[in-house]
């Protein structure tokens, strides 16, 4: 996963308990990892099932396992 990303989930995901926005709490910060380690645990297994789905159309058209 790129730190644009990374940037642009914590801006989506991060709550301030004030409106300073310099720290957050230690809560936060873990269910951020949380969410951020659930994504990147995705992104493999859909890389797989796309190469999966090519190479049964390869085989498709190739006649093989007819």
């Amino acid at each position: 996963m790129k730190l644009e990303q990374i940037q642009a989930e914590w801006g989506k995901f991060i709550e301030y308990p004030t409106a300073e926005k310099t720290y957050v709490t230690t809560a936060s910060a873990l269910l951020f990892a949380q969410h951020i380690a659930e994504i990147t645990a995705k992104e493999p297994m859909a890389a797989i099932e796309r190469l999966e789905r090519a190479l049964q159309r390869t085989r498709s058209c190739a006649g093989v396992g007819k």
